[in-house]
């Protein structure tokens, strides 16, 4: 995802979450994906993390686990996988 498809995505997020009136942050961050979010859940003390899941081929799967299981594996707070 390019710079602008993720910023184009970010104010798309953070306008639901407006019209909802639920408060959120969104920023980007550089780094592997799952050992990032663990760092950033961590850094804020946060109670839970909600993150999608992708399922990926038999091969996939087994030669790189997916990035929502290293989150579960890792988060010391709750997580919640949602099925893409």
């Amino acid at each position: 995802m390019g710079f602008a498809s993720r910023r184009e995505r970010q104010k798309e997020v953070a306008d639901v979450a407006a019209q909802l009136g639920i408060p959120i942050d969104c920023e980007t961050r550089r780094g592997h994906p799952a050992k990032t979010i663990v760092k950033v859940a961590d850094e804020g003390d946060s109670d839970l993390i909600v993150v999608g899941h992708s399922d990926h081929s038999e091969l996939w799967g087994r030669l790189l686990r997916d990035t929502a299981d290293r989150i579960t594996d890792h988060a010391h707070c709750s997580v919640l996988v949602v099925n893409n």
